[in-house]
């Protein structure tokens, strides 16, 4: 499993949000009846700062009233918004204007 330690990076985290989905994918991790486990599973990937906020702020009753965990959709929403900066997203999205395409040339 590709890990994620918290880096304030666009490209670092949408890497690992790849490789991660396709990991679930892979061993069929996929669909309402498995969420319980993909939020494990994203817990299982974790290292560093990133390891820290999921134990401290995504556990049963922080983020919900309920006895369960918030669903793996609102954890990476609140990942991404915990971790990843306007500023880096800014940046990300700045980067992304400057790429041209031709067809005899291809990406620039």
């Amino acid at each position: 499993m590709p890990k994620y330690d918290g880096d304030d990076d666009l490209e670092t985290f949408m890497k690992w949000l790849q490789g991660f989905t396709s990991f679930l994918d892979v061993h069929r991790l996929v669909g309402p009846e498995n969420d319980h486990l993909r939020v494990t599973a994203t817990r299982a990937t974790l290292t560093g700062p990133a390891e820290t906020w999921f134990d401290t702020s995504i556990k049963p009753g922080v983020l919900t009233s309920h006895r369960q965990y918030p669903t793996f959709l609102e954890i990476i929403l609140r990942m991404a918004d915990r971790f990843i900066s306007p500023a880096v997203a800014t940046k990300a999205q700045q980067s992304f204007d400057k790429v041209t395409y031709s067809h005899e040339k291809g990406i620039r």
